[in-house]
């Protein structure tokens, strides 16, 4: 744990990201708002590109990130507020990115090569998305038909 006191590195992070992709099923998503939030994309890329199931949003690219309305037209907000409605990341960040285009420019990295927003990434997180949502619509037959 670190308290208040201390600075999480960059490096750091993507080593505890490294050890946590390592021992989990699934994909790891990694949201970061904060003002040039997009320069940890390139310092959380994944050196193992073949089996990358890191997912990182930010906020902005390489520019402010802004909080308007006592933050609740932000980038962080609108995503949870989306999550909130719906459970589907996908749709989530798109909202997110939609809500806040004019005053920033949202970034994701879905391939694991530390360069975000390419068509490969949307490619990605697109598949990544049809996989859970199928999972959840396969989840929720289930639930459904345990009612019975």
């Amino acid at each position: 744990m670190i308290n208040e006191n201390e600075i999480l590195e960059a490096k750091d992070l993507d080593q505890w990201m490294d050890l946590a992709e390592s021992r989990m099923p699934g994909n790891l998503y990694f949201l970061y708002e904060a003002c040039f939030s997009g320069s940890f994309v390139a310092m959380l890329k994944n050196e193992s590109m073949l089996d990358s199931k890191r997912i990182i949003m930010t906020s902005a690219s390489n520019e402010d990130a802004h909080l308007l309305h006592e933050g609740a037209l932000s980038f962080s907000y609108q995503f949870w507020a989306s999550m909130f409605e719906s459970p589907y990341v996908y749709f989530a960040f798109n909202q997110a990115q939609t809500m806040m285009q004019t005053y920033q420019t949202p970034q994701l990295d879905a391939d694991g090569d530390g360069i975000a927003n390419e068509k490969k990434d949307f490619l990605v997180y697109w598949a990544a998305w049809m996989y859970q949502y199928k999972k959840a619509r396969y989840v929720r037959f289930l639930m459904h038909c345990h009612e019975y």
